[in-house]
């Protein structure tokens, strides 16, 4: 046998080598998706708003009052709705400005 030629150990070797680095090519763009929280129904985000945003269900329930308790909406979009609204400033009925 040449010395160009591998062997069937050296083969193997090499063929577990190419598959593993395939694999961790494709590892960081899985492990993206992954660890990307899914969409949930804007009734879920109110009634685990504490867990999922930090803020009570009643703040939650004001800052999507907008949305159908179906649509879907992701954590970080719920999250930024409700730090959007509560920096906006509340008017008092009966007061003038």
């Amino acid at each position: 046998m040449a010395e160009s030629d591998p062997t069937p150990e050296q083969s193997e070797h090499e063929e577990k080598t190419a598959r593993r680095g395939r694999r961790t090519e494709a590892e960081p763009q899985a492990s993206a998706q992954a660890t990307a929280p899914p969409d949930l129904p804007v009734s879920q985000l109110i009634e685990d708003a504490r867990t999922l945003t930090g803020h009570s269900r009643h703040v939650a329930a004001g800052a999507l009052r907008d949305h159908e308790p179906d649509e879907m909406l992701s954590i970080d979009a719920a999250k930024k709705e409700i730090e959007d609204w509560l920096k906006q400033p509340v008017e008092v009925a009966g007061e003038e400005k």
